[in-house]
């Protein structure tokens, strides 16, 4: 279909009076076309280029709360494993003690 277009354009005699203006008219649309295709090129590579360092930010703060989380995690554990051995001094003493009292074990 181009071939074809740039065929009947290239004739002398698609070139007549009234041929000009028409060919004028679609060269203005053309470039005005081109144009805003390149204006919304912009616009979109500015939107991609935001949402990858959103993104980036994003993965950021989610390795952060992951630390957090962790952080927290072990914390809880340690105090666990704190508990769990404090329980188990009390039990060994009250063991001690009712052995010294002479009450059964």
């Amino acid at each position: 279909m181009l071939a074809g277009r740039v065929q009947e354009l290239s004739t002398p005699s698609a070139l007549d009076a009234r041929a000009v203006p028409t060919l004028r008219k679609q060269l203005w649309d053309l470039e005005a076309s081109a144009a805003e295709q390149r204006k919304e090129l912009e616009h979109q590579t500015a939107a991609v280029d935001h949402l990858e360092q959103l993104h980036q930010r994003l993965e950021l703060e989610i390795e952060r709360m992951k630390q957090i989380h962790q952080k927290e995690l072990e914390d809880k554990d340690e105090e666990l494993e704190d508990v769990r051995q404090s329980c188990q001094r009390r039990v060994g003493w009250h063991q001690v003690e009712g052995t010294v009292l002479g009450a059964p074990p």
